[in-house]
């Protein structure tokens, strides 16, 4: 029960909007023009403090595919304000385990 309301809580924080300016997506690296759909997510990082990503409506399908990849990505945080800072906890570890051995 707690947890499918934490599932619901963190679609939730992911937004999907129209672009009225100009961004990067994460994934592909492409800009995101105005008036183009994109999902936006906040996140924490070093220090506590908020990053804010894009990812485009070509990468990213829906809001699931968002969230399998906020568990999946090379970065160690979780969405802002929905996730523990100290314990989030991802469902698969492969790309951060590369990241962190290619930073040694």
């Amino acid at each position: 029960m707690l947890e499918r309301l934490r599932q619901k809580l963190r679609l939730m924080a992911i937004k999907k909007r129209i672009s009225h300016g100009y961004y990067k997506c994460r994934l592909c690296n492409s800009d995101i023009y105005p008036t183009e759909t994109y999902y936006k997510v906040s996140r924490w990082y070093k220090g506590r403090s908020i990053i804010k990503i894009c990812y485009c409506s070509d990468c990213m399908h829906s809001k699931e595919d968002v969230l399998k990849e906020v568990d999946e990505d090379s970065l160690p945080y979780g969405i802002a304000w929905i996730d523990s800072y100290k314990n989030f906890k991802k469902k698969d570890y492969t790309r951060y385990n590369k990241r962190k051995n290619m930073a040694k």
